[in-house]
């Protein structure tokens, strides 16, 4: 077991010692250390996309919106996958898909963004892009509720 000095990165190595003799052993932080700052690079792309994003959809430039959005949803930014389920779902400078937008809606909603499940509560309310069902409808907007979006 073996951790920097910073304490950011942690490496485990195990080691079988068959005889008495000194045993020099040599640990590799270098890709658990790359891993580390990628995967901190990567959350910091799609804060900034998501952030660019979000500004954009405000001002109401939803079709240079989407390829930020699209790209901070993919790395996992639900606020962004609900927005981009607003813009399929409203047909906000894209075509209108109901399908798509449920698809995102349900993905942000799992991921404990409470807007969208209020959002993909309405499509099963409403039987767009999903199939009418009041009781899932009921269901999403307790979620919502509960969570804190007074709208569910």
């Amino acid at each position: 077991d073996a951790t920097t000095p910073d304490g950011l990165d942690r490496v485990e190595q195990q080691i079988e010692v068959k005889s008495a003799v000194q045993v020099i052993v040599r640990l590799e932080f270098l890709t658990v250390r790359e891993a580390r700052i990628s995967h901190e690079q990567q959350e910091k792309d799609a804060t900034d996309h998501a952030n660019e994003g979000l500004q954009l959809y405000e001002q109401g430039r939803y079709s240079d919106a989407k390829p930020l959005l699209e790209a901070a949803c993919d790395r996992g930014n639900m606020t962004s996958c609900n927005y981009l389920g607003m813009l399929y779902g409203y047909g906000a400078g894209i075509f209108q898909n109901y399908a798509r937008a449920s698809v995102l809606y349900r993905k942000a909603c799992d991921g404990r963004q409470m807007y969208a499940c209020t959002n993909i509560g309405w499509l099963y309310q409403s039987g767009h892009g999903v199939p009418r069902d009041y009781t899932q409808a009921l269901s999403l907007f307790h979620k919502a509720c509960d969570g804190g979006d007074i709208a569910g």
